[in-house]
């Protein structure tokens, strides 16, 4: 009942943005800019949206037990499940990556690589984002780090992490007389304590430097798809900028409700992210558009060439 009230929240979240954005635009526009862009942008667009997949399969690799499973199983399975992950809304996506994993890897296994996966990206696109700052605005001299307003922050977050920490016995306890509760911490600890034994892999120096290096150049793959789309388009940006844009959309994966596709939410993101940079209002919406339309495009192909290669590789 609950993630039906979910999608269809979803669905009307989606059906707003899309108005929104729809009525300070014409539609022709989105098609001439979509057949503007030429063969020339989109192959080598294609190959780094391919090298994206590739390096986050990799990461995906590097923290599983050897022999349990094969990287190229681990890459079509990813293919499948981003498909998924963009079409279901509300992030219910997640739950098929280790539904298509069932048979190779616990679910606590497949949901631990995809955590650190997820939180890692999050870190370096966080990171990346500052960067971009530096060399888009030229803030270098102007930045100023409230030491103060975040030290307290931090010691707020530490004081109750080490209070759950203290009284965990306690709270576990508690929580234990329910047995749905009971039923959901077993599965939590489960998948803790597999996270756990994932991240002791990272003590390994380089272990840590060669995972990084596969998120890192998965990143940078999509912004240099977004580059090449872009400049299909004749709109001339740095990949400073590029990566500066496309990270304004990671702070719409935290939104409660989450549009369908990433209708609205993506495009909203480009639009906010094109007009800091000082392009029109019309001009930011349209790429918006042009990069979400051609990036689905490519989701939908590799779905099915996932598909296609699990099927062969059952046979």
């Amino acid at each position: 009942m609950k993630n039906k009230k979910t999608i269809i929240f979803s669905i009307i979240f989606t059906a707003i943005l899309l108005f929104i954005l729809i009525i300070n635009i014409e539609l022709q526009d989105i098609y001439n800019n979509i057949k503007k862009v030429k063969l020339i942008y989109i192959l080598p667009a294609f190959l780094f949206h391919i090298g994206a997949y590739f390096f986050r399969s990799l990461s995906f690799y590097l923290v599983t037990e050897k022999g349990k499973i094969s990287f190229w199983q681990l890459l079509f399975a990813h293919f499948v499940h981003n498909f998924y992950l963009h079409m279901i809304p509300a992030n219910l996506g997640e739950l098929s990556f280790p539904i298509l994993l069932k048979g190779k890897l616990k679910t606590e296994e497949s949901l631990s690589m995809l955590f650190i996966s997820r939180f890692i990206s999050m870190i370096v696109t966080i990171l990346l984002f500052l960067l971009s700052l530096f060399f888009v605005f030229q803030w270098k001299n102007n930045f100023v780090f409230n030491i103060q307003m975040y030290s307290v922050i931090i010691a707020l977050l530490l004081l109750i992490g080490f209070l759950m920490f203290l009284f965990r016995a306690k709270i576990i306890a508690f929580l234990s007389k329910n047995s749905f509760i009971k039923k959901i911490i077993t599965k939590f600890l489960s998948l803790l304590n597999s996270v756990r034994n994932d991240i002791l892999k990272f003590k390994s120096l380089s272990f840590f430097l060669f995972y990084m290096f596969s998120i890192v150049v998965s990143i940078l793959s999509v912004s240099y798809f977004y580059l090449f789309i872009l400049q299909g388009m004749e709109i001339d940006v740095t990949i400073f900028q590029v990566i500066f844009v496309s990270s304004i959309g990671v702070a719409f994966v935290l939104l409660p409700i989450k549009s369908i596709g990433g209708f609205g939410t993506t495009e909203g993101a480009w639009t906010v992210g094109l007009m800091l940079l000082g392009f029109t209002k019309e001009l930011s919406i349209t790429a918006g558009f042009v990069v979400h339309l051609y990036a689905l495009i490519n989701v939908v192909i590799f779905f099915f060439i996932g598909l296609i290669f699990r099927y062969l590789l059952k046979k």
